[in-house]
């Protein structure tokens, strides 16, 4: 069974730990907004990209409304990944209001930044 968090409770376990964050909704959403500290690779893109992740971490997925996530951890699931689904995604009135409209916290736009510590030389 997935795990499922909502996003107040993804904003109480960024504030105390390391969370992976994976934001699977395609680029242009994300560069409209979002939780600062995601990582950026669409659903499509995540079977060729897992590689990216670190390999032993928990991953957190987070989409527009918890559908894409959904499908995301379930694939995860079957690679023998842990993941969390965040419920409600990105749409929620929380999270909207802790997403961020910067590529990332140093201001670099995506894709040089894949959250913090992970920019790249622009």
């Amino acid at each position: 069974m997935i795990e499922q968090i909502t996003p107040e409770q993804l904003q109480q376990r960024m504030a105390t730990q390391d969370v992976t964050l994976v934001d699977c909704r395609e680029v242009h959403e994300f560069r409209a907004g979002h939780v600062p500290g995601a990582i950026n690779i669409p659903l499509a893109l995540i079977p060729v990209r897992l590689n990216e992740l670190p390999p032993s971490a928990e991953l957190t997925v987070i989409c527009q409304s918890g559908n894409r996530s959904m499908q995301a951890c379930m694939w995860l699931s079957h690679q023998g990944r842990a993941s969390v689904n965040v419920l409600g995604g990105t749409g929620t009135g929380s999270a909207r209001a802790s997403r961020s409209r910067r590529g990332c916290p140093h201001e670099h736009p995506p894709p040089h930044c894949r959250g913090p510590g992970h920019c790249e030389p622009r």
